[in-house]
């Protein structure tokens, strides 16, 4: 089922890179008037444009449709031959559910009611074991740690079935194969940085320590004037060694 898994991991692919330019937009936006960096500046317009473009808006309008209908499989009904001494010989599909099966509740077993999702007998799930063999595979640790090799060939039918589905859709994916969320993995590093500074200075800020950005003077003045600096490797060993608070730390001025 590698192919299927290709398909529902394109989708959760493309839902990633629209939470990530729908997330970002928004920010962006609401704080376009505090917003002086060149580079923030640069990259509102570019997820702007992005968005802008009718081949992003139709993904997303179109994905939700997408994933229901991949996701729209919950449940198999199956049918099972049996010997003369009632022993289960053949299987196969009769049909894929949109609702999962679910154990009779006490409720209803007491009363003699059945919905059309109830069994008649109790719900059971793979056992957690290993099975071992060449047809063997892992599949969700809830469940199980692999599946029976036994099962295999029933799974290979079903597998055909659910590509009936998958397949108009990764044909509709392949109309937004040029949209990717590149501009994201290239900000990677960047984003890194600065939030890991934002981070260190909350640090400070935290027992009360002063932190600001530096005001350049022009160099025809030749002046530098600090007030309460500290020596922030001090400050961090201190953090480590004491209460965390700022209240011993010594800070000086020139």
């Amino acid at each position: 089922m590698s192919w299927l898994h290709e398909v529902s991991g394109r989708l959760g692919s493309s839902q990633n890179m629209i939470d990530c330019f729908e997330g970002v937009g928004q920010i962006l936006h609401a704080a376009e008037g505090s917003i002086h960096s060149e580079g923030l500046h640069a990259l509102r317009e570019e997820i702007h444009r992005i968005q802008s473009d009718p081949k992003y808006q139709s993904l997303v309008r179109e994905l939700p449709l997408l994933l229901a209908r991949l996701q729209g499989c919950r449940s198999l009904t199956i049918g099972v031959n049996l010997d003369t001494s009632l022993r289960p010989v053949q299987a196969t599909l009769l049909s894929v559910n949109e609702k999962p099966f679910a154990d009779q509740s006490l409720l209803n077993r007491l009363f003699g009611i059945r919905t059309g999702q109830d069994g008649i007998a109790p719900l059971h799930s793979v056992p957690r074991r290993l099975v071992e063999g060449h047809y063997a595979f892992p599949i969700n640790s809830d469940l199980g740690w692999a599946v029976d090799p036994m099962l295999i060939p029933l799974f290979s039918d079903l597998a055909k079935i659910l590509e009936k589905t998958a397949i108009p859709i990764a044909e509709r994916l392949n109309q937004y194969v040029d949209l990717h969320g590149h501009l994201f993995t290239e900000l990677r590093q960047g984003l890194i940085f600065y939030l890991g500074a934002i981070r260190f200075i909350r640090r400070f800020q935290k027992p009360g320590l002063p932190m600001c950005r530096p005001r350049i003077a022009p160099t025809d003045e030749r002046v530098c004037e600090i007030k309460d600096s500290f020596n922030v490797h001090l400050v961090l060993r201190h953090f480590e060694t004491e209460d965390g608070t700022g209240s011993a730390i010594v800070k000086t001025m020139f």
